[in-house]
């Protein structure tokens, strides 16, 4: 699973350091402010996305049927 934040305030940081630890690979943040997204970025070894809708592309989407 690859997963991408839209938001890098304390909660997006945060759940990105977990997954980070646990195996989960995260895609990167995108966030209003560009310093934080920043900061998570780099701390996860992941990417900044400057629009939405890249994060998307990069992230993996999982569903499952009922």
């Amino acid at each position: 699973m690859k997963i991408g934040f839209i938001g890098a305030g304390r909660v997006g940081f945060t759940l990105g350091k977990y997954f980070c630890e646990h195996g989960v690979e995260v895609a990167g943040y995108y966030s209003r402010n560009i310093q934080s997204a920043k900061e998570a970025a780099e701390f996860t070894h992941s990417r900044v996305y400057d629009v939405p809708a890249k994060l998307l592309e990069r992230s993996e989407e999982h569903t499952s049927e009922l």
